[in-house]
């Protein structure tokens, strides 16, 4: 009996502390008297849109789950409540970033740009020293912060630092109306912000350079308000006092009077008041001493190493490109597209170009060829980027009998132009190129009507032209002396600690070496070539098959040129390096900055956190088409931010309250329409602006034709020779309408070379008249008469009897010509 009693009493036991952790955590999912969910509901929400789960399905999981658990949720939450907890989401990381950046010393911004179905997209970052609260997955003593994925609406470089600037004000007007700014006691403003700026962080193309100037200016221009304000608002000397009067009546003088002072606009007023503090301060500016000044305005530009690395094998691919003319080497095949082929059909690629048609000249010169055409082709049949096109699985399927387990079978992605993706294909192709040439042949006999395909045959071809294969091997040889061993020492460890700053010794080495490798190509080129004299860094070589099966080519006379086009590209390619290490050169900001100053200008190496982020929005904007933009921005923050630690260690219930009165304020503001409206406007204003141009082009040629109408065409050398530069001009545009191979005026520098052109357009104009009168059915075009006045001298009559049987006038047409 005792032994019942006690197992009932276990029994009770057991179920009281069932029913108390099943109502325990009930209270931590569902606030029942506030109607809303907890804090750790909202998190667990967050986790599952992370992990991919469709929002509309968030609650019905979350209700699956807590019925295993015995715990009853009374309302199953809707995919709107799901988007408005993403959006808290999103304002907390805001938040996040604006409290890490008033704790942080200094910050620089990076950005990079793209576009998608025509409409461009911006992608922002900050980086600076990692704060105390940071998340245990922020490693290292710096962190990068995703500010946002916003679409402008133009890629100008103002538009971009006005958004940049729109963006730090949302984020210091949101953190300063937030619980955490109250309680922490800081305030954020656009002052601090580029007080703070130390740097700016981007690629190399020139609306990054002027973005950095209206950047630097930004800076300069807050300093001088900030130097303004702290004057006015400080102790005030009798000097200063005199000088604040006297601003004042000028402000007043300059309005009218008092009087129509007070009748000035609020904002009107503010701007005199604003130009009046910058004054001040730029005199406060320039009594400080040369290091103070420094200290308040010092800001520098950094360039993406990735992006130095991809145009050093641009500028090294074009100057290859343009030395098998010089060298007397036949060039690289041709490989014209389809539609080229056709034209260029029983056309060498060696054949001169004078004597092509027009269509012919054109389909020559935008057709491709050679080791970069070869590796893209390659790339768009081994590995498309459209997923329905290509061989990509019979690739794999056929190489891994080749390479074995456990090794990459995938081709380079040269279809979605990957970095480094073009001198990993020429490794590829180079190594494996009897089992491609194999392949491709395979491919053909497969077929029912056993055909290449167009691209099939121009690889085909081209991994059996000796020229081509030279491109290919020189690309090998310079990613294996320079580009492998570059990129691996600015990537650093791993850490993403490296500091771009702290590499100009290194650029500077990478300048010599490939300097060296110009001055000395049998470095590479020999047959006991030392990977320690001839690679960047001076350790083996990264892909010593590659180097092998270029060795093994090279022996059998199978590379023509090759010396000459490995020093042209290494040559090409160190102009290149010389253009775009200028933040490294000795009379740049950086190179007089300090340890202490470059640390806090910390920068990347690389741009990849924003060329990511823009990948990922691609991605997702193709997963999910409908989603808008901020409530992607809320999403991709929240992640990338690591803003879940953030919430959970600093945010309170207030904090969370502030949240949800924020996101439902957000979501109801339109904000998706408002810039979708904007987009549009901006649309139709450049549209209109375009029209409005070409109806006036259209209108200034309409003119220009008929003044031109009017004018007497000379065929009289001796008259020429008296005409004006205007005059003779005249005469080109003339002779331009029958002939469009004659150039315009603005191609000849004075007036003897014009006059000279005109001489020659009357000989050809006079040869093909007589051409016309010895064989009457050979077809030439008409000459656009011009009315000429009677009463006309022998000659003129005769160059008129010329011309109008040249161009079909009769001898009762009231045209005539000199």
């Amino acid at each position: 009996m005792r032994a019942l009693r006690a197992t009932h009493k276990l029994a009770l036991t057991i179920a009281r502390e069932k029913r108390t952790s099943v109502s325990c955590l009930s209270r931590h999912l569902f606030n029942r008297k506030k109607s809303a969910y907890s804090m750790q509901f909202r998190s667990i929400t967050c986790s599952l849109v992370l992990a991919g789960c469709a929002r509309k399905e968030v609650g019905p999981i979350i209700r699956s789950i807590a019925a295993t658990f015995g715990v009853c949720v009374p309302k199953c939450m809707s995919g709107q409540t799901v988007g408005r907890i993403m959006l808290e989401g999103g304002l907390a990381s805001q938040i996040q970033i604006a409290h890490e950046m008033v704790m942080s010393d200094s910050i620089t911004f990076s950005s990079d740009s793209t576009s998608h179905r025509h409409i461009d997209y911006t992608s922002r970052h900050v980086a600076m020293k990692r704060p105390q609260s940071a998340s245990p997955k922020d490693t290292g003593s710096h962190v990068m912060r995703l500010l946002s994925v916003d679409s402008p609406v133009d890629h100008k470089a103002d538009t971009q630092l006005e958004e940049l600037k729109g963006k730090v004000n949302s984020y210091t007007c949101l953190y300063n109306d937030s619980p955490l700014s109250q309680r922490a006691g800081t305030r954020l403003s656009s002052f601090g912000v580029t007080q703070k700026l130390m740097g700016i962080n981007g690629d190399h193309s020139s609306d990054q350079l002027k973005f950095f100037a209206g950047a630097k200016e930004w800076k300069k221009d807050n300093t001088y308000l900030e130097l303004g304000y702290n004057a006015l608002k400080g102790p005030q000397s009798s000097k200063l006092v005199e000088a604040i009067v006297i601003a004042h009546n000028e402000l007043l003088q300059e309005a009218g009077g008092p009087d129509a002072w007070n009748t000035l606009s609020l904002e009107i007023r503010s701007m005199r008041e604003r130009t009046a503090q910058e004054r001040f301060g730029e005199e406060a500016f320039n009594s400080l001493s040369e290091g103070e000044q420094r200290q308040w305005t010092l800001i520098v530009r950094a360039g993406c190493c990735m992006h130095k690395e991809l145009n050093g094998v641009k500028g090294g691919c074009a100057e290859m490109a343009a030395c098998w003319e010089k060298s007397g080497f036949e060039p690289p095949i041709l490989l014209a597209n389809k539609d080229n082929a056709a034209t260029l059909k029983g056309i060498s690629g060696t054949d001169n170009t004078d004597s092509l048609t027009a269509a012919e000249l054109r389909a020559f010169e935008v057709s491709g060829r050679g080791g970069p055409k070869t590796t893209s082709t390659a790339g768009a049949i081994f590995n498309n980027k459209d997923d329905k096109k290509g061989l990509q699985d019979v690739h794999r399927q056929y190489f891994v009998a080749i390479k074995g387990p456990g090794v990459s079978t995938t081709f380079p992605d040269t279809s979605n132009i990957h970095y480094q993706s073009h001198c990993f294909a020429a490794e590829e192709l180079i190594t494996y190129l009897d089992n491609y040439i194999a392949l491709l042949i395979q491919t053909r006999y497969k077929k029912e009507k056993r055909n290449f395909s167009h691209m099939e045959e121009n690889l085909f071809n081209a991994l059996n032209d000796p020229s081509t294969l030279t491109e290919l091997a020189v690309l090998i040889l310079y990613a294996a002396a320079v580009g492998r061993p570059y990129m691996l020492i600015v990537r650093g460890d791993g850490s993403g600690e490296t500091n771009i700053l702290d590499l100009g010794p290194f650029h500077h080495h990478v300048k010599n070496h490939t300097q060296k490798l110009v001055d000395s190509p049998d470095l590479l080129l020999a047959e006991d070539a030392s990977p320690e004299s001839a690679t960047l860094d001076g350790k083996m070589w990264q892909n010593p098959h590659a180097i092998t099966a270029v060795q093994k080519l090279a022996k059998e006379d199978k590379l023509p040129n090759l010396k000459n086009a490995l020093v042209a590209f290494f040559r090409g390619s160190l102009q290149v390096w010389n253009r775009l290490t200028s933040e490294f050169a000795s009379d740049s900001a950086n190179a007089s900055m300090s340890a202490t100053e470059r640390e806090r200008a910390w920068m990347l190496t690389t741009n990849n956190c924003n060329e990511g982020a823009l990948g990922a929005y691609r991605v997702r904007a193709r997963q999910k088409p409908t989603m808008t933009l901020h409530q992607y921005n809320a999403e991709a923050l929240y992640r990338h931010n690591n803003t879940a630690e953030f919430i959970s260690s600093t945010c309170t219930e207030e904090d969370q309250r502030w949240l949800m009165a924020k996101a439902r304020e957000v979501d109801a503001s339109g904000l998706e329409h408002s810039c979708r409206a904007e987009l549009n406007a901006h649309a139709e204003r450049i549209a209109g602006e375009s029209q409005a141009k070409e109806a006036e082009r259209l209108a200034a040629t309409t003119k220009e034709n008929a003044r031109v109408d009017a004018i007497t065409l000379i065929l009289d050398a001796a008259t020429l020779e008296h005409f004006t530069r205007a005059q003779l001009d005249d005469q080109l545009a003339i002779h331009r309408r029958r002939d469009a191979t004659i150039k315009a005026k603005s191609n000849y520098k004075n007036r003897e070379a014009k006059l000279t052109a005109v001489k020659a357009a009357v000989a050809d104009l006079l040869n093909q008249s007589s051409s016309r009168q010895s064989n009457p059915d050979l077809e030439t075009p008409l000459l656009p008469t011009t009315s000429i006045p009677h009463g006309e001298t022998s000659a003129a009559a005769e160059s008129h009897a010329v011309i109008a049987q040249y161009s079909g006038l009769d001898d009762d047409s009231d045209s005539e010509l000199y």
